[in-house]
């Protein structure tokens, strides 16, 4: 571990201190591990004080450099406020003789400084000083925990009060069983509050397991994991009450799809034995997903060996389907109970038709064996820059160090490149880090740079943003700043605002959501807040309301409020009946296969199942129900079906290939150029996930379509774009194509215009001269290409393309259809100018000359672009569809 240059420093810390503890002997070579952690790590980060800290348990010389160290970070006011209170409660736990400049530094933070968590934390580190401090600092403690609206530090509460007077102590116990019990609290918190009780003492473990057995019973907790280690070391009754309400999720007649899986890892947790029927049952239940049903399946195979082998077949289908680290878990666990793990591990390898990720997993736990399929991986021309990585980053962690020269070279040659996207540069700088720790500083540095630029577009700054929060992490003040501003961008998408939301600290990413919630141009998905690792969604009674309005608002598309219904299934930890029930009544494939992913596979499977097997019903009918089938189901009961249905047409037959699994006559489909190009290309996009043989494969149909000029120009386009994601030689060829095709001049503008904007994507030093391409179709372009070819100039030049949209949207010669569309462009391009966009759709929509259908899709426009005008908007809609009715 101290050799792996790719150690997180948390890591070397730790390895450090276990080698510092064999003896004096080995303090000096511990002394010099933390010693680099120092020298690479940013004094506003844990791991600064925890290497102290471990430097000072080394003793002389070491602990005076460290107490030194700690001095001048404690007075220094770049060092963030909440680390500099936790240099002060080192210095109190190792230093005696500075307890006065620590408890003076801290009353100083506390003085100064607004945050209430540092605040508590920095009274939680006065109590340490003895009788006269720990009385005030109790004091200030359940006053800031009283306060409604602070939430100050309430799981630090028990360890602070264990050793506090009865008094103190019963009015800690009061102020977190409220908080517990108190509905208007994030779950966060009231885990919080849970969790300072059994700090508190035993005395207080029944109250806590109590006020959490409401949460897990009400359906606010999914993470039942967590709830069952935070009871694990529990008295007996404790245990065995929380057990008690794990048990009757179990028991119900019809379990809660969403909390099977982990109630049964929590009475794991517990040590309590899980029912035999109820793994059996999960296991053998096709609507559960294949990684949870391989899980269980391993918990009943260490419950009866009689299921080894469907605990072996499912853990080694899953492989693509669970994270690398916890696989590896699972596979461990049958070698532990016999399983001779090589052979199927030999078998994934082997096999061309599982995917790349699969086959790559498969390798890194055969060790040398799966050496030449890593290497192969990660030189290979046609591979993405990601799977790169991920096979050099396993070569290091194990199957090959030696490579480590090879793998930081090839990485920082992709950070160096300017020709390359944004993304995968940022992508490169992350993965540098995780090889060698030692680049950290200069990377945050450079993404730091990214992110700030003014020169570099939103989407850029976001994946410069997004990389900056997995690598200085956690998200500091400062950063979370950036992240706020970038998110509220007039350019960001709603996608990206919604993904920048994600990465923000809990109050922070709130206050963001709520501004994404309150815009109802937003895209549904992307407006409504997710849970996040808490299960937490503090606006969940404002997201509600925004659902039920969607459902019923008149500007609502049928897709909108099929979204809307997904959305609200995610409100609830529990299967939510409301919600699939509406989408059940949608009827929609897409409504239908959400409804299957929320709680309703069963019904959702045997309603196909029973359309499939009906010989009287239309082909067409039968077709589409066993697609259905295959898209929500990993062994497809009809695959018979699927595999006899010949004479189907061309798309319908590549699906049903797909789901059937006969990835060889995909492969024939591919390869025959007698087959429609159509047909091939999405053969191709099913087959690409496949071996590093048929990505090879793939990336010459791709080429070979886009230079066919007796293919149809957005077929053309389409697939030299897709060309440019395959790996190094893939994105050479495919610009070259690209390239081409936006200069010639006997393709139509449209196509040219999408090339042409394809190769700022794909090669931004080409950027300039693809301007000068797209400036040079304006004038031979229609109005609705222009306003296409003025998107693609606006999506990396705002204020040279958005005039033209502007000036197109107000031009009443254009017409109607150029005119909406221009503005919705607007809207799409930056969000600030929907007013200018409403008024062109007011406008519109209140013009009986314009159109029926036209009107109706201004006045929905009108509905999401403008306030004001949205109650007008929706009396308009509902007279045009009574007008349209009758």
């Amino acid at each position: 571990m101290l050799a792996d240059p790719g150690a997180t420093w948390g890591y070397v810390i730790a390895a450090a201190s276990a080698l510092a503890r064999l003896g004096p002997a080995f303090h000096d070579e511990a002394a010099g591990h933390l010693k680099r952690v120092l020298d690479h790590c940013s004094r506003s980060r844990y791991d600064f004080v925890s290497s102290l800290r471990e430097l000072t348990n080394l003793g002389e010389p070491y602990r005076g450099d460290a107490i030194t160290l700690m001095r001048r970070a404690l007075v220094d006011l770049c060092v963030v406020p909440a680390q500099r209170r936790a240099i002060a409660g080192e210095l109190i736990r190792c230093a005696p003789e500075y307890h006065a400049e620590a408890a003076d530094e801290l009353l100083l933070i506390i003085r100064s400084e607004r945050d209430p968590e540092v605040v508590a934390a920095a009274w939680s580190r006065l109590n340490d000083l003895g009788p006269g401090l720990s009385e005030r600092a109790q004091t200030e403690l359940l006053t800031l925990a009283r306060a409604d609206d602070v939430n100050a530090q309430l799981s630090n509460l028990g360890p602070v009060f264990r050793s506090a007077s009865t008094g103190n102590r019963r009015a800690a116990a009061e102020i977190l069983v409220a908080a517990l019990n108190d509905g208007r609290r994030s779950l966060r918190r009231r885990l919080q509050a849970a969790l300072g009780l059994t700090s508190l003492g035993r005395a207080f473990h029944r109250q806590a397991v109590d006020g959490v057995l409401v949460l897990v019973r009400t359906g606010l907790i999914l993470d039942i994991n967590y709830v069952a280690r935070m009871f694990a070391s529990a008295g007996h009754g404790v245990r065995s009450a929380l057990a008690q309400a794990f048990l009757e999720v179990l028991s119900e007649a019809d379990p809660d799809p969403f909390l099977s899986l982990p109630v049964m890892e929590g009475l794991d947790v517990l040590g309590e034995d899980v029912p035999v029927e109820s793994m059996r049952r999960l296991v053998f239940d096709l609507s559960y997903d294949l990684d949870e049903r391989a899980r269980v399946a391993v918990m009943l195979a260490k419950a009866d060996s009689a299921y080894l082998a469907v605990a072996t077949s499912l853990t080694f289908r899953a492989a693509g389907e669970i994270a690398l680290e916890s696989w590896r878990g699972l596979v461990a666990e049958l070698a532990g109970l016999g399983v001779d793990v090589r052979v199927p591990l030999r078998s994934v390898v082997a096999d061309r038709d599982r995917s790349l990720h699969e086959s790559m997993a498969a390798a890194c736990l055969l060790g040398a064996e799966g050496v030449p399929l890593l290497r192969k991986q990660a030189a290979h021309p046609y591979a993405d820059f990601n799977s790169r990585s991920r096979a050099y980053r396993a070569l290091v962690e194990g199957a090959d160090p030696t490579v480590l020269g090879a793998a930081v070279a090839a990485h920082l040659e992709a950070l160096r490149d300017p020709g390359l996207p944004m993304s995968v540069r940022c992508d490169a700088a992350t993965a540098l880090v995780e090889l060698d720790r030692t680049f950290e500083p200069a990377v945050i540095e450079v993404l730091w740079r990214w992110a700030e630029s003014a020169h570099a577009g939103v989407g850029e700054r976001v994946s410069a943003v997004e990389a900056l929060a997995t690598v200085d992490s956690p998200v500091s003040p400062r950063l979370a700043r950036l992240i706020i501003g970038t998110a509220r961008d007039p350019e960001a998408t709603d996608e990206l605002s919604a993904r920048l939301a994600r990465t923000l600290p809990r109050a922070h990413r709130t206050e963001l959501e709520r501004f994404l919630l309150l815009d109802q141009s937003v895209e549904v998905v992307h407006r409504i807040p997710r849970a996040d690792v808490w299960d937490d969604i503090p606006l969940r009674a404002e997201a509600e309301d925004a659902i039920r309005e969607l459902l019923v608002a008149p500007e609502s598309s049928a897709a909108d409020r099929r979204d809307a219904a997904t959305m609200l299934s995610r409100m609830s930890v529990r299967k939510d009946p409301e919600a699939v029930a509406l989408l059940l009544a949608d009827g929609s494939e897409a409504a239908l296969v959400n409804a299957a992913r929320h709680g309703a596979w069963q019904l959702v499977h045997d309603r196909a199942r029973e359309v499939v097997l009906d010989e009287a019903r239309p082909l067409r009918e039968r077709r589409q129900a066993a697609l259905l089938i295959g898209r929500i189901s990993d062994e497809p009961s009809v695959r018979d079906f699927l595999l006899a249905d010949r004479d189907a047409p061309w798309r319908v037959r590549v699906d049903e290939l797909r789901y059937a699994g006969a990835f060889d006559e995909l492969r024939a489909i591919r390869d025959d150029p007698a087959r429609p190009p159509f047909q091939r290309s999405r053969a191709v996009n099913v087959l690409l996930m496949l071996s590093l043989d048929d990505r090879q494969a793939c990336a010459r149909v791709l080429g070979a379509i886009a230079a066919d000029q007796a293919c149809p120009p957005a077929l053309r386009w389409r697939a030299a774009r897709d060309l440019t994601e395959l790996g190094v030689a893939g994105r050479s060829e495919g610009v070259r194509l690209l390239e081409a095709m936006a200069r010639d001049s006997d393709l139509p503008v449209g196509t040219r215009a999408d090339a042409a904007a394809a190769v700022c994507v794909a090669r931004p030093t080409r950027r300039q001269e693809m301007r000068t391409v797209l400036r040079g179709l304006l004038p031979i372009s229609t109005p609705l290409q222009r306003v296409r070819v003025l998107h693609h100039i606006s999506d990396w030049w705002r204020d040279e393309g958005l005039p033209g949209l502007h000036d197109m949207a107000a031009d009443v010669d254009l017409g109607p259809v150029v005119r909406l569309r221009a503005a919705e462009s607007i809207v799409e391009l930056r969000r600030y100018h929907s007013g200018i966009s409403a008024g062109v759709a007011r406008e519109l929509a209140t013009d009986a000359a314009v159109p029926r259908h036209l009107r109706v899709g201004a006045a929905m426009c009108l509905a999401m672009w403008s306030t004001e005008c949205r109650e007008e908007a929706r009396a308009l809609l509902r007279h045009l569809r009574d007008c349209g009715t009758r």
